[in-house]
């Protein structure tokens, strides 16, 4: 991978390290920390014509099954003021989920998937005030997302070939991409609420596979959606207690450029990824 990306992500702990030094207030503008437990609904599907998202084509394989998130957030998008704003999150997320396709040949297969990634974002932007108890927030920011994917060994599950074994495979994902986000805050009595919406668009990707050495993929990421609803408790006091959020995102994939390796092409196949869960936050 580039140094550049990683050079980018230097500069923006830079940043926030004199940040992290500021008291939590809510009025103001410094920051606040929290910790926060997920669990995702995770979904994973691949199909074998480029446009087939939509639908119409066959589908190779899909994914699905509950990951569990751990992650830290470093923020001031609690403050009820207009100015500059700020986010910082990471998080680590595992699990297994069900994997049900079909081997290179065509077998229909059933088995298990790891996973294992590492997320790290930051944005920055700037809050409007709109009404009186109402602000608009429009924030730019960059990602960092990797994930491991092992698919256990299995058998063909039916056909002629059924009970023949079939061997895992492990993918590695490096994807660096560009956040646009457009917000609403409304702080209440006791509760705030902030709703998120906006698109991640790609500027690097690069898909390695432990059994086919010295091959890169490179499948090309589209512009995907994504969404938030978070609600933060303060009760009497001027500080962030706890808090609660759902959210949603998508991961767009186009079929990669097909690469000679071993006599024949490989490629990644159009991919969609599907994020779906709920967070609880405990505030700092």
């Amino acid at each position: 991978m580039p140094k550049t990306p990683y050079q980018l992500f230097i500069l923006l702990l830079l940043f926030t390290s004199n940040i992290f030094a500021a008291p939590h207030s809510e009025t103001s503008a410094s920051g606040r920390t929290a910790i926060y437990l997920g669990i995702q609904d995770y979904y994973w599907d691949e199909r074998d014509d480029p446009g087939s998202l939509i639908g119409g084509s066959e589908q190779l394989l899909e994914e699905n099954g509950y990951l569990f998130e751990l992650g830290a957030t470093y923020d001031n998008e609690h403050a009820r003021k207009s100015g500059m704003i700020y986010n910082i999150d990471t998080r680590i997320t595992v699990g297994t989920v069900d994997y049900d396709g079909q081997t290179q040949a065509g077998d229909p297969a059933s088995t298990d998937v790891d996973y294992l990634s590492w997320d790290l974002e930051g944005n920055i932007g700037y809050r409007f005030q709109a009404a009186d108890s109402a602000f608009l927030d429009l924030q730019g920011g960059i990602g960092y997302d990797y994930w491991h994917r092992e698919l256990k060994p299995t058998t063909i599950s039916s056909g002629p070939n059924a009970g023949t074994p079939v061997s895992g495979l492990t993918e590695h994902y490096k994807l660096l991409y560009a956040r646009l986000t457009g917000g609403l805050f409304i702080p209440g009595q006791s509760w705030d609420n902030h709703l998120r919406i906006g698109l991640k668009g790609p500027l690097y990707i690069e898909e390695t596979i432990d059994e086919l050495p010295g091959l890169t993929l490179d499948p090309k990421l589209q512009p995907s959606p994504f969404a938030e609803w978070q609600l933060v408790y303060r009760g009497n006091s001027d500080r962030s207690k706890y808090g609660l959020s759902v959210y949603y995102e998508e991961t767009r994939f186009d079929r990669s450029d097909a690469v000679a390796y071993g006599g024949g092409y490989v490629w990644q196949p159009e991919s969609f990824r599907k994020e779906a869960g709920i967070r609880g936050y405990l505030y700092f």
